[in-house]
């Protein structure tokens, strides 16, 4: 007898009938339910931060001059934030002696849910372009010279507040990635996209994370705070420790994300829960990069969300070319700004037989190489013509393991 499932996506699910024998199984090492205050896991991991013996207030002085890297991304990070700056203010530090730094522009929602004691509080944007805000930090063990943020440089304390994510270049995004090279010189992020066009093998996402990992270490008194996330807009982990806590974090993300699944199918439903205006085109383009990875051949590919996030650069070249394989061979040639997303829905929709609902008008998706889905009726008919069938909630946080044909990672 077929089992009613329900697929979230945004919020709220569409209900669809899988039978035993077509059910493919994912199993993890931890469920990643959302916790019902992140506030408190957060509380919390201040009290007992990883590798220190004592609340992280016990490692800062009154005079400490600390800047506070910001993830923007990072589900509730306006109350987070607001926990985190009452945790500096128990250490007696001064408001005035604090920057929140953010990578790029932005609209800053966030700052409103600041109270009014934290006014005082500067609040920084980062410009890769502007020397006058650069300084030199180090020469790395590989021979790079670093450019970074001169009010990173110059804090006593560094504090990096973001979501550890899987990421399709670097291996993993938050944590170290979140200064370097978010917050490094024009030269050095133009150095690193180009290395990231470049084939990444396993062996050179260790490379680059391990650099990352020395500049952070490099600043001096850095801290990083890495949050797991959970389903929907929710966190499931955080914790709080010192620079070189980065590999737990890593850790966690992989108990919580990092899914196994016993053999690949012939239909991968790869869905997106949560508010739509959090997600953009490069979280939809992972999800299909992480389903195409589950699926079979040339099966089929569903993408279920609500969003209808504006492309960037890379998507609106996707829309004026005839066909995926083009797009592939055509994106390897421009000079795109950021063209990993475009790249990985490219491939997807060139090796499979790609489905999405989505808020796009039809015209887009179809565009994108897609067949439109407007209906659970619709997506139903597709999981009675396969025979193996996958589902994968949350998909663009996810990485995903094939039990029967890969080795441990």
């Amino acid at each position: 007898m077929s089992a009613s499932i329900a697929i979230p996506i945004g919020i709220d699910a569409w209900r669809v009938r899988v039978a035993p024998e077509q059910s493919v199984s994912v199993g993890r090492a931890r469920e990643p339910i959302a916790a019902e205050s992140p506030v408190r896991l957060l509380e919390a991991a201040l009290e007992r931060p990883l590798g220190l013996d004592a609340p992280l207030r016990r490692a800062l002085t009154p005079d400490d001059r600390v800047t506070v890297v910001i993830d923007e991304s990072l589900p509730g990070i306006g109350s987070l934030l607001n926990t985190f700056l009452g945790h500096l203010t128990s250490a007696h530090i001064d408001p005035r002696n604090v920057t929140l730094l953010v990578a790029t522009e932005s609209a800053q929602t966030w700052l409103e849910e600041l109270p009014d004691e934290y006014g005082d509080t500067k609040v920084e944007v980062h410009h890769a372009d502007d020397r006058d805000k650069l300084a030199y930090l180090a020469t790395t063990k590989a021979g790079r010279r670093i450019y970074l943020n001169r009010t990173l440089v110059d804090a006593e304390v560094v504090a990096v507040l973001s979501a550890r994510r899987f990421d399709p270049v670097s291996g993993y995004s938050g944590g170290e990635a979140a200064i370097f090279p978010a917050l490094a010189d024009e030269e050095s992020q133009k150095a690193m996209a180009e290395e990231y066009r470049k084939e990444i093998t396993k062996d050179r996402r260790i490379a680059i994370r391990a650099e990352s990992t020395e500049i952070l270490g490099l600043l001096g008194s850095s801290f990083l705070v890495q949050a797991i996330e959970g389903h929907g807009d929710g966190i499931a982990s955080i914790s709080v420790g010192m620079w070189d806590s980065a590999k737990a974090g890593i850790e966690s993300l992989r108990e919580f994300w990092l899914a196994k699944v016993e053999a690949q199918a012939d239909l991968v439903i790869a869905s997106i829960s949560g508010q739509s205006d959090r997600i953009d085109f490069r979280d939809l383009a992972y999800a299909l990069s992480v389903g195409k990875r589950a699926l079979a051949g040339h099966g089929r590919l569903v993408l279920l969300t609500g969003a209808a996030p504006v492309l960037d650069e890379g998507g609106e070249l996707l829309r004026k070319l005839p066909t995926p394989a083009v797009c592939v061979k055509r994106l390897a040639q421009f000079k795109i700004a950021e063209p990993t997303a475009a790249s990985l829905w490219a491939h997807a929709a060139n090796e499979t037989h790609l489905f999405v609902k989505s808020g796009w008008p039809d015209e887009v998706a179809e565009e994108l190489f897609a067949t439109p889905l407007h209906t659970e009726g619709e997506l139903q008919r597709l999981i009675d013509a396969a025979e193996r069938v996958l589902i994968l909630p949350d998909a663009h946080k996810m990485r995903v393991k094939i039990e029967r044909s890969e080795a441990a990672e």
